[in-house]
């Protein structure tokens, strides 16, 4: 980003050249923690690692494929021993980084839309195309939290810093707050646009959303880091509030100059 130009490699497998595979498309990626590596997961359920310096190829998951369907989500342990891949089927695999062998296979209830990992507490959430969560320790490798609430598909989820909080957002234009150690709802609102994509400040103090149909990025307080709030679940029949977007954003004065009027500056 500094020298502001593309990198020299181009990471595509030989397989992809082909004919039967030329309308193939490079789904999710991660980037391992030790930064020496990146996972590509790939709509014909194909899954590839990369030497990210080199650009060499290190091996595929899976053979011939890592899933029978499009890889939604793919995802690497705080200690660089598993690779966790998710796919449209509904299966949520884990492999050997090391060796990049099957280790572990979970069949959840419906297919894969978006998976996040708090890899300091080793929590796993994957959304559902049937608009729940699910929540999975990855050092168990079982399913600790099933959430359910949504009334359409689920667009992103993000954890609190603390991994104490889940923060969903849907189409049916809601965002849930979720408490994983009770497995509960324990707030809700509503807005007026559906939520985009969200997620948590490094310290949990503020709530970043984007909207369709707006270009902003939208700031939430917390308020229980500035003063005391009970929490409790909420009813099944709760009704969210509507809640308009935040509105306040800098003036003329606040907005950094354009390249030509700090020219025009410096000359006066």
């Amino acid at each position: 980003i500094s020298q502001q130009k593309m990198g020299e490699y181009k990471l595509i497998h030989d397989r992809f050249k082909t004919n039967d595979l030329k309308r193939t498309v490079a789904t999710c990626l991660e980037l391992t923690m030790c930064g020496n590596y990146i996972i590509i997961g790939y709509s014909s359920g194909h899954m590839d690692k990369y030497n990210i310096q080199s650009g060499i190829f290190r091996g595929t998951f899976g053979n011939p494929t890592a899933h029978e369907d499009a890889v939604r989500g793919v995802v690497t342990d705080g200690l660089n021993q598993f690779v966790i891949s998710g796919g449209q089927e509904g299966e949520l695999r884990f492999w050997r980084l090391k060796d990049n062998k099957g280790v572990k296979k979970i069949s959840l209830d419906s297919g894969i839309a978006k998976m996040i990992l708090h890899r300091e507490s080793g929590l796993l959430t994957v959304a559902l195309d049937d608009w729940s969560a699910q929540v999975i320790d990855i050092d168990t490798k079982i399913i600790v939290r099933k959430l359910y609430g949504h009334g359409n598909q689920i667009t992103d989820i993000a954890f609190s810093p603390d991994s104490k909080w889940l923060i969903s957002s849907s189409l049916d234009k809601t965002i849930r707050i979720w408490d994983l150690p009770t497995g509960t709802c324990v707030d809700q609102f509503s807005i007026p646009n559906p939520t985009s994509s969200l997620t948590m400040s490094p310290v949990g103090d503020f709530l970043a959303t984007t909207h369709t149909g707006h270009l902003g990025v939208y700031l939430w307080a917390n308020k229980s880091c500035f003063t005391h709030v009970s929490l409790r679940p909420l009813p099944e029949d709760y009704e969210a509030p509507v809640i308009p977007l935040p509105s306040m954003a800098a003036d003329a004065s606040q907005m950094p100059p354009k390249e030509g009027e700090e020219a025009q500056e410096e000359i006066k």
